[in-house]
């Protein structure tokens, strides 16, 4: 299966630029083929432009690879195979062994002669003056004279040789005593001689090529008894996908890369042979006509491209027309091409075999034109039986080009094939398909596809009390357009069915677990990816409105009733939060088997232990805890009472989360008989009681850090110990305090009570101040008790800031019990999950950790040529924004959180501190939550879009849609598919038998 993808694949890879070389090609061959067939049946045109059935495009790709075959015999055959060798070989190849062709050969460079010669410059004229002297005073005289230099050269002449063999062999090499070999062409050259005025050889004495090998074993599978052609196509084998993607189509698209790697390597060593003698090769590029098409040799296989238009008379005059041999006699090759069953023949007529043995004649005619003028022209040559004579050009030609021509055609042939359709799927969209589109109509479908109570619905849910307006909206989205994901969801309401499901618990603390119930939804997303998918992006986004507030927990599901949280945040008064969602993918079941085969035991364990923790990695929680709801119960105020409440809702948050405020001190403790409003009124006088309060503490603080300054400094003038603007100072640190949110109750807060104030420093120490209760009722919560008093005296030296600070006592939380070692608060035992028998359903709300189990179990059974159907892994990332409104009408601002930094941790210590206040530490239980549970599934193809459609002949609407019925399955516990689809869906999918 494998290697039919993988040698088409590559075939396309190898010629992706071929489209408008090759139908040039194409357009060539069929208008010579025209020329030929004049008056031989019906015009032949391109197949993409004649109208056909897809059975045409099996036969016209059985023609290429048939008219290749014979093209590749008839090169052969000019170069030596004649019949009795071909015999022979198809002897051996029936008889189960391989046949291989074999070039292999040396060159040679041996000491001819050295002479010494003596070598003479030409003669140069010169003038000279010749001085004389006399008593008469006669001057000097010139002359002109001619003069030539001789010296000797000592010469070294070499004689250059070639030899090389052509052979057809079967067994490991040719002289192999257990095989056998057959010598199709071979030379040895007469010397070319080469002169040096060195002792140095022009060359290495001897060197022997590299053989270049080709198996021919599957060309000859191709060969008849009665030496025809016949290629065929096993449409009916389980691995024929379409007319380029096959079992017999990759292995001549196999043999046909072969076959373009020996040419290159052969013509590699004709040209180096004739290299030997450079004069020689420079006359010998005239023996060949100037190239046109393939060197002037007429290539047939473009043409079995061609399709056509006509009928029966057409077909009768095409079977006239039928050459039976070439110029010289000898035979043509007979290709047996494959009948189309597409039904209607009138319509379309395939290419003939009359026909076919038309063009392989003109192929042989043409590389007879050409041999003729080469064997002519290389006779006048200087020297016709050195190494670069008539037979290494023809080699060179016949074996080398047109060969080369062939195996590039039909590589071209099979893939434009493909590409046919392909440009079909296009044009019959009307457009290139992307992703996108495929996702846009999958949504589309899948809503079609189940009944009503099954329809995938959009992950966006308003976050909301039966009878009330939302609080904010919950939604995981795409990265791209921001549209919610569709998923199959399994609903379970708690006002209805909350007794059944057992409560879901969130770790606070080392101490404290929040037991939670509400709502619980069970989600099913199914996503798929392509070869050249990008990562889907998803976001987990939530929004507040205004005056309202919730606390949004996301982690893993770890147990059946334990969330681990990941992310935690308080999201309030117009609060955007947006966390984008990472994705991975596991092996699925028989991938993992696979790969761990091999292993030993214990690497093997090693791996299942991490599988299965993976497993257990696919359930994506989501926990949504509404603050008014639990704050009233938590308070002993009625439902609804805080509704209306904005301001007491928000000082309540206030203490809360900026000052761990224990809810003993704000709760309503009276008549529980008592109305709405002297409940709230209670609330709310206690609340400003500790809103007074903290403001006191705040200003003691002011007052002390004033006082801390004016000891570092030594003090000032005027007016005691702080001088005249003492008051302004403490007033000034007071609204700077205010304005700050400090944290009270926490670990190490200095509590002010009884410290002296700055008028008494050095006197007796003023008593404590009391924390007014302003006429509290009687229903009012206990009162939290005093502090200690401190030391009344200070001491003779001035202390330092942090000896001061450590006078102050830390008080313990008021109303709060000092324990150690607390142990989380005990729940009730969950009630057992009641599930079906083996294959029956199951209640998934009762136990979600079953889900990652029956996931894999779905995604085992995907195809693996359809793609494979993965589980998925879904965590957040490390990079989250939250968008907020900290004024009324003020401007929005955007603030980036990092898992690990200063302002992720205090906004995750912010969210747990009010859910620790809202749960009394895991005592009380909280109903007004919501839990999503996220279970996700990718259906993975190995190709494209379009390759998966046109190259794999995959419908993948098919397989996403029964990936999708398998995931819903999964999420509603099992439930039968039929049950969820309607009946003509059911019967198309084959869940029920047709009724027809």
């Amino acid at each position: 299966m494998a290697p039919a993808r993988e040698g088409t694949s590559r075939a396309s890879a190898a010629f992706a630029l071929r489209d408008a070389a090759f139908r040039g090609k194409v357009e060539s061959a069929l208008q010579a083929a025209r020329r030929v067939l004049a008056g031989g049946g019906a015009p032949l045109r391109y197949a993409g432009d004649v109208p056909h059935a897809y059975a045409d495009k099996f036969c016209v790709a059985a023609a290429c690879c048939g008219a290749a075959v014979a093209s590749e015999l008839a090169a052969l055959r000019a170069v030596g195979l004649g019949e009795e060798a071909l015999q022979q070989a198809l002897g051996w190849q029936r008889a189960g062994r391989a046949v291989t062709l074999r070039l292999d050969g040396a060159t040679r460079c041996a000491l001819k002669e050295q002479r010494t010669r003596v070598e003479e410059s030409p003669k140069v004229t010169e003038t000279v003056t010749e001085e004389r002297s006399g008593g008469f005073g006669f001057g000097s005289r010139t002359k002109e004279r001619t003069v030539s230099v001789k010296h000797e050269v000592k010469e070294w002449t070499w004689a250059i040789a070639a030899e090389w063999k052509l052979q057809l062999f079967t067994g490991a090499a040719p002289e192999d005593s257990s095989g056998a070999c057959v010598l199709l062409a071979g030379r040895a050259s007469e010397p070319a001689e080469a002169v040096t005025r060195s002792e140095v050889p022009p060359r290495p004495k001897e060197v022997a090529w590299a053989a270049v090998e080709l198996d021919l074993t599957w060309l000859l599978r191709q060969v008849e008894k009665d030496l025809s052609v016949r290629f065929e196509i096993d449409r009916a084998a389980g691995d024929c996908y379409t007319p380029a993607r096959n079992a017999q189509v990759a292995a001549a698209v196999e043999h046909f890369e072969a076959v373009t790697k020996f040419t290159k390597g052969l013509t590699a060593r004709m040209v180096e042979c004739c290299a030997l003698d450079p004069a020689q090769q420079r006359h010998a590029t005239g023996w060949l006509p100037p190239a046109t098409s393939a060197s002037g040799i007429y290539v047939a296989v473009p043409a079995a491209l061609a399709l056509a238009e006509g009928g029966a008379a057409d077909a009768a005059a095409s079977e006239e027309a039928s050459p039976a041999a070439s110029g010289d006699g000898h035979a043509v090759v007979r290709v047996v091409l494959p009948a189309s069953d597409a039904g209607d023949a009138s319509e379309t007529l395939l290419m003939s075999e009359p026909q076919m043995a038309t063009l392989l004649t003109e192929s042989l005619r043409s590389l007879d034109a050409i041999y003729t003028q080469l064997d002519r022209k290389a006779a006048e040559s200087p020297n016709p039986a050195g190494p670069c004579s008539a037979a290494e050009v023809w080699l060179q030609q016949a074996a080398g080009t047109f060969l080369r021509a062939v195996a590039t055609s039909a590589l071209c042939a099979v893939a434009d094939v493909e590409d046919m359709i392909r440009r079909q799927v296009v044009a019959a969209v009307g457009r290139e398909l992307t992703e996108k589109d495929f996702s846009e109509y999958m949504s589309f479908h899948c809503r079609n596809l189940f009944g009503a109570a099954y329809r995938p619905r959009p992950f966006c849910h308003a976050i909301r009390r039966p009878g009330h307006a939302p609080e904010g909206e919950l939604s995981i989205c795409t990265g791209g357009d921001a549209l919610p994901i569709e998923t199959m969801v399994a609903t379970r309401l708690h006002d209805t069915e909350g007794a059944l499901v057992p409560p879901m618990h969130i770790k606070l603390s080392a101490a404290a677990r929040l037991a939670f119930t509400g709502d619980r939804y069970v989600h099913g997303l199914v996503r798929h990816a392509f070869s050249s998918s990008s990562a889907l992006q998803l976001h987990l986004r939530a929004r507040a409105r205004q005056f309202s507030s919730f606390v949004l927990v996301a982690g893993t599901i770890t147990a059946a009733d334990e969330l681990t949280p990941k992310a935690a945040l308080l999201v309030r008064d117009k609060d955007e939060l947006d966390i984008p969602l990472m994705l991975e993918t596991i092996p699925t079941q028989k991938e993992f088997r696979d790969a761990i085969e091999s292993l030993s035991p214990e690497q093997q364990d090693f791996c299942k232990a991490l599988r299965s923790m993976q497993l257990a990695s696919t359930l994506f929680g989501i926990a949504i805890i509404q603050v008014k709801p639990q704050m009233e119960r938590l308070l002993n105020l009625p439902p609804d009472a805080l509704t209306k409440e904005i301001k007491l809702t928000r000082d309540l948050l206030s203490l809360f989360c900026n000052y761990q405020m224990p809810s003993d001190l704000l709760s309503f403790g009276g008549d529980a008989e008592a109305g709405v409003k002297e409940k709230i009124a209670v609330v709310a006088e206690q609340v400003a009681a500790m809103n007074e309060m903290i403001a006191e503490e705040k200003k003691a603080e002011a007052e002390e850090a004033v006082l801390q300054r004016r000891f570092e400094t030594g003090g000032g003038g005027g007016g005691g110990l702080f001088g005249a603007r003492a008051d302004d100072l403490v007033e000034g640190f007071c609204e700077k305090l205010a304005d700050s949110s400090q944290s009270f109750g926490s670990a190490r807060v200095r509590r002010m009570k009884g410290m002296p104030k700055a008028t008494a420093v050095f006197g007796a120490a003023p008593p404590a101040p009391q924390m007014r209760a302003r006429g509290a009722p009687l229903a009012m919560a206990p009162p939290m008790p005093h502090a200690a008093q401190q030391q009344q005296v200070m001491p003779s030296a001035m202390p330092q800031a942090h000896d001061f600070a450590d006078q102050v006592e830390e008080a313990p939380a008021p109303g709060a019990e000092v324990t150690s070692d607390a142990e989380p608060p005990q729940q009730q035992p969950a009630p057992a999950a009641q599930a079906g028998g083996a294959g029956g359903t199951v209640d998934v709300h009762s136990d979600v950790t079953t889900l990652p189990s029956r996931l894999d179990a779905a995604c085992a059974g995907s195809e693996a040529r359809a793609g494979a159907l993965r589980a998925t892994v879904i965590k957040p990332a490390d990079a989250w924004s939250k968008t907020s409104q900290p004024k009324l009408l003020g401007a929005k601002k955007t603030t980036s959180l990092r898992i690990g930094s200063d302002e992720e941790k205090g906004a995750r210590a912010e969210a747990m501190d009010l859910l620790d206040a809202l749960s009394r530490s895991g005592e009380l239980l909280v109903e007004c939550a919501e839990l999503h549970v996220v279970l996700a599934a990718t259906h993975c193809f190995d190709s494209t879009l379009i390759d998966t459609v046109v190259a794999e002949n995959i419908n993948p609407i098919a397989k996403v849609e029964r990936s999708c019925v398998s995931i819903a399955s999964v999420v509603h516990g099992g439930i039968d598919p039929a049950a969820m689809l309607p009946q003509a869906a059911a019967e198309r999918l084959g869940f029920i038998e047709s009724s027809a």
